[in-house]
């Protein structure tokens, strides 16, 4: 179970900040933590809810303390997972612009517009995980999903992005 924890909140935590290296530690840092507030843990959410919250409010922290690391790729390399199965060079340079598109306009969304976000749609958390670890009411939550993706949309005209995605539909 810690095993397949770790690889989640590594994930989760990777999500948010772009260095490997970065992440690893926060990784270290949110089972360090919970270990030392273990008592604190009332069971009134699953385990693995509680977790990511605390991972989440490291992940926010560091964020704030290191701008220059928010919602950054690194390089290239990391939008090479992403990339489409298809070997066509074309397909791969089209399904890079989209994330580096996408990537920018979620780097300018509100930290309480993305979060809610990316618990959803990049962590695949449920809406009633996510709201517990926003510390929102489902409706707040989904009224920020909402909002974000509105958000999105609007960016990504703004910047003349939109014709990238909707070659997908």
């Amino acid at each position: 179970m810690a095993r397949r924890l770790h690889l989640r909140v590594y994930r989760f935590i990777l999500r948010q900040i772009p260095l490997a290296e970065d992440a690893e530690e926060l990784t270290q840092e949110t089972f360090l933590e919970a270990h030392r507030k273990l008592r604190a843990f009332q069971g009134q959410s699953l385990f693995s809810t509680w977790l990511l919250g605390i991972a989440n409010n490291l992940a926010r922290n560091f964020r704030s303390r290191a701008p220059q690391f928010r919602y950054q790729m690194v390089d290239d390399e990391a939008l090479r997972h992403h990339a489409s199965n298809e070997p066509d060079p074309e397909t791969i340079a089209a399904s890079d612009a989209r994330m580096a598109a996408l990537q920018h306009a979620l780097s300018q969304l509100p930290e309480e517009l993305y979060q809610p976000l990316a618990l959803i749609s990049l962590e695949g958390l449920g809406y009633e995980e996510a709201a517990q670890i926003c510390d929102l009411s489902l409706s707040a939550l989904k009224t920020r999903i909402f909002r974000a993706r509105k958000k999105l949309r609007a960016l990504l005209t703004e910047q003349n992005q939109m014709s990238l995605f909707q070659e997908m539909e």
